[in-house]
């Protein structure tokens, strides 16, 4: 996606998130998001969430497409961000409250949207792709910082790749 395509976007809600950060399942992620409705935006950034938040939701979602919950969370540790999605009726219609605030002390900020339903395997399948560039990132990084580390000492190197110090 290019800088300016949300990562994720439903309804009014836009999250942007850092790909370029090397992580784990359970380490943060920096990310933007925004919520917008008529008259009203509300913008947020940081680390604000685990990698394993964006897992959690796709199976959420999944349960909730396919009838096994009546609700899925997005619900990070910390408070700038959460969202929930429900079922408003039998008939394929989505309840999206999105909970956000650059200021949890002294702001709160809610937006209700109502999606269709058709809208849950996407966002599920997103967050999954989240996922995956996020860890395989991490698996780059490690890569390189190995490879660094071996060129610098190189007998550590051998010594574990080898067997033998050199």
């Amino acid at each position: 996606m290019t800088d300016d395509e949300p990562d994720l976007q439903l309804a009014g809600l836009k999250v942007w998130v850092d790909l370029d950060n090397a992580v784990g399942p359970r380490e943060w992620v920096s990310l933007s998001a925004e919520c917008s409705a008529a008259g009203a935006m509300v913008r947020v950034r940081g680390s604000i969430a685990l990698v394993s938040d964006f897992s959690t939701l796709a199976r959420a979602c999944d349960a909730l497409a396919t009838g096994n919950v009546e609700e899925a969370a997005f619900a990070p540790l910390e408070p700038e961000l959460s969202f929930r999605l429900r079922w408003m009726d039998r008939v394929g219609h989505v309840e999206l409250v999105v909970d956000i605030t650059p200021d949890h002390l002294h702001q709160t900020h809610r937006f209700s949207f109502e999606i269709d339903q058709t809208y849950l395997a996407p966002l599920a399948r997103e967050c999954d792709r989240i996922v995956k560039l996020l860890c395989s990132g991490k698996l780059v990084a490690e890569a390189a910082a190995h490879r660094e580390r071996s060129n610098a000492n190189p007998s550590v190197f051998h010594q574990r790749h080898i067997g033998r110090v050199l």
